[in-house]
C-alpha cells in the first residue's frame, strides 16, 4: 500500500499547536511501525532552506519525500485549479490528512483524522476564517473520504450526528503520549522551589483562560500559596484576558506567561507542578491531561467535551463556568499531599494505554478499513 501524508508540519519547530503536535509524533510512530507492505510518501512544501534537514531526517527505504519549493496553500490553489494531486504527490493508493480539510484530488483514498468539533459547535472561539474552512472542509471530505480517524469516543459519536457520516466509516485512535513524559513520571523528582499550578494550550477563548484568571485570583484571596505558570503560544482571540488580567492587579505577580514550550521541556514541568488544570470549554480530546498523568501530575479539568473520556475517572472534574468551585479546587490540592499522591498514582496507572505505537496500530488498521470499502 502506498500512503500518502502531508510533511510541512513536520518542519515545525516552534509556536505550534495540538493538530500539528499530534502529526509530528504520529508520523514517526507509523514509520518505525515497518509494515512491510507499506510504503510512505511525504509531501512537503515551504520556502525556507533551514527546514530541509528535518525533512530529510524522515527518508528511508520505506518513506520518499516529494518537496515543493512553494507554500501548502499554493499547493492547495493548484488543487483548486485542478492539478491532480498525484501531479504532487506521486501515485499512492491512500492519503491522509490530520484535519477536515484536503483541497487537492485524486484517485487514491482518503482518510481524514478529525480533532473535534469545535469549529461546528462554537465557531465564536475561533477565528473566523479558521472556522469557516474547517466547517465547509468537513463538508467537502464528507462526500470524498472513505474514512474518518477520530480521537475519541465523543468526537466520532458527534461526527456521525452532525454531519451524517456513516458509523461503520469510522474508527477511534486515541493520541499516544511520548515516552519522555512516562520516564519524568517515573522519577523521584523535587518539587519547585515555589509551587505552582501549570496550565498548558494556545492561549485561545476555548482555553477559558479568563475563567482560570478569575478562579485563581479568588484561591489567593483564600489563602493559597501557589504560583500559577501558563505554557503555551499566543493564538486567536486573546483581548479578554488580558481585560482579565487588568481587574485583577494581585495576578501579576503570581502568574508566569512562559509562552510556547518545546516538547522536550515540558515532562520536566509538568512533573514539578502541583497540578494540571484545563478549563477548556470544549475539548476533542485534551492532550495536556494524558501528558500531565503519564508525567505524574494530578490533573484538574472541566467536565466539557472529551475531557470526562479522556480523564477516566483519574482527575477532579469541574463546571468551567463555576470559577468559585475551581478556586476551592486548587486550595485543597495545595495543601493536601496525600490527595495529590493519590491522584498521581491513579493518573499514571490511567495514562499507561496512551501510547503512540497504539495510535499507529489503530491508526494503520484504518488505512487498511479504508482500502477495503467499496467507493
Amino acid at each position: 500500500m502506498r500512503v500518502l501524508l502531508e510533511g510541512w508540519r513536520l518542519c515545525l519547530s516552534k509556536n505550534y499547536g495540538g493538530i500539528e503536535s499530534y502529526w509530528k509524533q504520529l508520523v514517526p510512530a507509523l514509520i518505525r511501525a515497518n509494515e512491510p507492505d507499506l510504503n510512505f510518501t511525504l509531501l512537503s512544501a515551504f520556502l525556507n532552506p533551514r527546514k530541509v534537514p528535518r525533512m530529510d531526517s524522515f527518508r528511508n527505504s520505506r518513506v520518499k519525500i516529494r518537496h515543493w519549493w512553494s507554500s501548502p496553500d499554493f499547493l492547495f490553489r493548484m488543487g483548486k485549479y485542478g492539478m491532480p494531486l498525484e501531479w504532487l504527490g506521486g501515485r499512492h493508493d491512500l492519503v491522509h490528512t490530520p484535519e477536515p480539510y484536503w483541497p487537492l484530488s485524486g484517485k487514491g483514498r482518503l482518510v481524514v483524522t478529525c480533532q473535534d468539533l469545535m469549529y461546528h459547535h462554537y465557531p465564536q472561539f475561533l477565528d473566523p476564517q479558521t472556522a469557516k474552512r474547517l466547517e465547509q472542509g468537513t463538508e467537502a471530505c464528507v462526500e470524498q473520504a472513505a474514512w474518518w480517524i477520530c480521537i475519541s469516543e465523543y468526537t466520532r459519536k458527534e461526527l456521525v450526528k452532525e454531519f451524517g457520516v456513516p458509523h461503520g466509516r469510522t474508527s477511534v485512535a486515541p493520541i499516544g503520549v511520548s515516552s519522555s513524559f512516562f520516564e519524568a513520571g517515573e522519577k523521584e523528582l523535587k518539587g519547585a522551589d515555589s509551587p505552582y499550578f501549570l496550565f498548558i494550550g494556545s492561549i485561545e477563548p476555548k482555553k477559558n483562560l479568563p475563567g482560570l484568571m478569575t478562579s485563581f485570583a479568588e484561591a489567593i484571596d483564600k489563602g493559597c500559596p501557589a504560583r500559577l505558570k501558563i505554557a503555551g503560544r499566543v493564538a486567536w482571540g486573546s483581548k479578554e484576558l488580558s481585560l482579565t488580567l487588568r481587574k485583577y492587579p494581585k495576578l501579576k505577580d503570581r502568574v508566569d506567561f512562559l509562552g510556547f514550550v518545546p516538547q522536550a521541556n515540558l515532562p520536566q514541568l509538568l512533573a514539578q507542578s502541583l497540578a494540571l488544570v484545563l478549563p477548556s470549554f470544549y475539548e476533542g480530546f485534551g492532550m495536556p491531561v494524558v501528558e500531565a498523568m503519564a508525567a505524574g501530575a494530578p490533573v484538574l479539568c472541566s467536565n466539557r467535551g472529551a475531557l470526562p473520556e479522556t480523564a477516566g475517572g483519574a482527575a477532579k472534574l469541574f463546571d468551567p463556568m463555576d470559577s468559585t468551585f475551581l478556586a476551592e479546587l486548587l486550595c485543597e490540592l495545595s495543601a493536601d499531599s496525600t490527595l495529590r499522591d493519590k491522584m498521581k498514582s491513579s493518573g499514571f496507572k490511567h495514562a499507561a494505554s496512551f501510547t503512540w505505537e497504539n495510535c499507529a496500530s489503530s491508526t494503520l488498521s484504518a488505512y487498511r478499513q479504508a482500502m477495503s470499502v467499496s467507493k
